[in-house]
């Protein structure tokens, strides 16, 4: 496996495997999202929870946009066929 590891999973043998903590603030993310009217009152949220990235960085808007529109979170992401 090459390039970011992205939240929720961690790498073992060169596979992504879900990382259920992390999965969890995923989830959380996306939940927020889809209750609010606005991505600052999810980040004012995430923040005040104490929810940060990967690389222990506070969650601002350029990451939660990628985040939103990761293609893995959405099942896009195939590899041998498999989703």
């Amino acid at each position: 496996m090459g390039g970011y590891v992205p939240l929720g999973y961690d790498v073992v043998d060169r596979k992504l495997i879900v990382n259920e903590a992390e999965a969890a603030q995923i989830r959380t993310m996306f939940e927020l999202f889809a209750r609010s009217d606005s991505t600052a009152a999810v980040i004012r949220e995430l923040n005040a929870r104490g929810t940060r990235s990967k690389r222990s960085r506070p969650i601002d808007h350029g990451a939660l946009y990628k985040l939103l529109h990761d293609r893995i979170y959405r099942g896009e992401i195939t590899h041998k066929g498999e989703t």
